[in-house]
């Protein structure tokens, strides 16, 4: 079922499986337009990046400043600090290949030269969330993914969530994976783990104590951010076959 080390993958994707299955395709990846789960007249549109120069340095320092936001915040991610420059961040969330979702409307007709356009000046209107893929382990187990998820608050609740979940169970077999898992999904995050439920993860162990998260406001930092008391957390380990995904997932898209 896996395609021989010597036979390597597209120049284009980096940082991907060493032993990719058959599934894997040699083409890059097209964008997905669908709707929001909750409201089919919300139009959206998903773009695969292979890289972070394929996005515009506006869109770029929406999702940096974001994604420090929920470091801050201490509910969802381990990272303690936030990242002190958006390079940092390239290099996590941009390390192989990335998804990102923004809302569609008549104003651009071709997404992957919308997304690069530097005269966006209201990106936070357009991102709707992100997720990335990668390998979870190196070398013999590269096959075997890992995702990491984010959706801006703003959009929180119109389960979008659910969109990306079925939209990464799309992509992450085309890019030659086998297997996924995700080794942190903390108890407290109720929405995570009920979608990967939804879209039939297997809840496969759980973590005592793994984590410090965040538990209540008590302060605003100098910086803007919102300061919290913690608490120890356990986390879920779900996984999930991605050669054998259900069609029926798929049935609402």
């Amino acid at each position: 079922m896996v395609q021989s080390a010597k036979e390597k993958p597209p120049v284009f994707f980096k940082n991907g499986p060493l032993f990719p299955t058959v599934h894997q395709i040699q083409d890059r990846l097209s964008p997905i337009c669908t709707f929001l789960p909750m409201d089919k007249s919300f139009s959206v549109i998903s773009v695969p990046v292979y890289s972070a120069s394929e996005i515009s340095n506006g869109l770029l320092e929406v999702m940096y400043n974001n994604f420090n936001e929920e470091i801050i915040n201490g509910h969802t991610y381990p990272q303690y600090e936030p990242y002190d420059s958006i390079e940092d961040f390239k290099n996590y969330w941009f390390h192989s290949f990335t998804c990102i979702l923004l809302k569609k409307d008549n104003s651009y007709t071709e997404v992957t030269d919308f997304i690069k356009r530097e005269d966006i000046t209201n990106w936070e209107d357009f991102y709707l969330g992100s997720f990335y893929i990668k390998p979870n382990y190196v070398g013999r187990c590269s096959h075997v993914c890992n995702a990491g998820f984010f959706i801006p608050s703003k959009y929180r609740g119109l389960k979008i969530s659910y969109r990306l979940g079925q939209l990464y169970l799309q992509y992450a077999p085309k890019l030659g994976y086998s297997q996924s898992i995700y080794n942190l999904v903390y108890v407290n995050n109720i929405g995570s783990w009920k979608t990967w439920e939804k879209l039939k993860f297997k809840r496969i162990g759980t973590i005592p104590n793994v984590a410090v998260a965040g538990k209540s406001q008590v302060a605003v930092s100098s910086s803007g951010y919102a300061q919290y008391e913690y608490e120890y957390t356990d986390a879920y380990i779900y996984s999930k076959n991605l050669l054998e995904i259900e069609d029926d997932i798929f049935n609402d898209m």
